[in-house]
């Protein structure tokens, strides 16, 4: 007889939840993502309302000052994204209006990498990587052939923090149309060289585990 582990129990638990949402939410974090009626402005400032507005999904980490918040909005084109991260080293002298080459080697650099599986089957999903500079990587499940456009603006704060805000469109990752009251499993990590890991649920960080992910849940 196969057992079941216990990450894939919890998962189906939430599912569960999801198809009939009574009674106490799954064990699983779960962050809004709202609709904006305004685009906003990608310059990595957040003044835009949009982002005053959306709650915040703070990662976990083991070592003080590495703080890290990620937030979430939408319309009917675009998924947007803004990163504010703490760091002591946040001015790295990188010059951020110079070309980004795609799928550049990140493995050096402090980052955020996104992974978005948008059926919750945990099997496959879409991987975008972010650093402090505004450097990306992307990739379905390991494959460097899925190349979608998108768009990321960075500043950095020295001694402070870095900023990136991103505008991902939804075509590259469903059909638009059907964003509305969808629930994706999303998997959120903050990596750096020489540092321990953050990410948002604070459980087990493989891949290939339902507790590396929690769940955005769009209007």
């Amino acid at each position: 007889k196969q057992s079941i582990g216990a990450d894939w129990k919890r998962a189906a638990l939430a599912e569960r939840w999801l198809d009939d949402p009574q009674g106490l939410p799954p064990e699983k974090p779960i962050a809004m993502c709202r609709q904006t009626p305004k685009r906003p402005k990608l310059d990595a400032e957040f003044n835009d309302p949009c982002w005053r507005e959306a709650e915040p999904i703070v990662l976990r980490s083991d070592r003080a000052g590495d703080e890290t918040e990620v937030r979430f909005a939408r319309d009917a084109e675009f998924l947007y994204l803004s990163v504010k991260a703490a760091s002591p080293s946040a001015d790295d002298g990188v010059d951020r209006s110079a070309p980004r080459p795609r799928d550049a080697d990140l493995s050096l650099s402090d980052r955020i990498r996104l992974r978005i599986d948008v059926d919750r089957d945990y099997t496959t999903a879409y991987e975008l990587t972010i650093d402090q500079s505004g450097r990306t990587h992307d990739a379905l499940w390991g494959d460097r052939h899925w190349n979608p456009e998108w768009y990321v603006a960075a500043e950095a704060d020295q001694g402070v923090e870095w900023r990136v805000e991103a505008a991902i469109p939804l075509a590259q990752l469903i059909v638009p149309r059907e964003i509305s009251r969808a629930a994706w499993a999303v998997s959120i990590q903050r990596l750096a060289p020489g540092s321990p890991s953050s990410g948002w649920t604070g459980a087990s960080l493989q891949k290939d585990s339902p507790d590396a992910y929690g769940l955005v849940l769009f209007e």
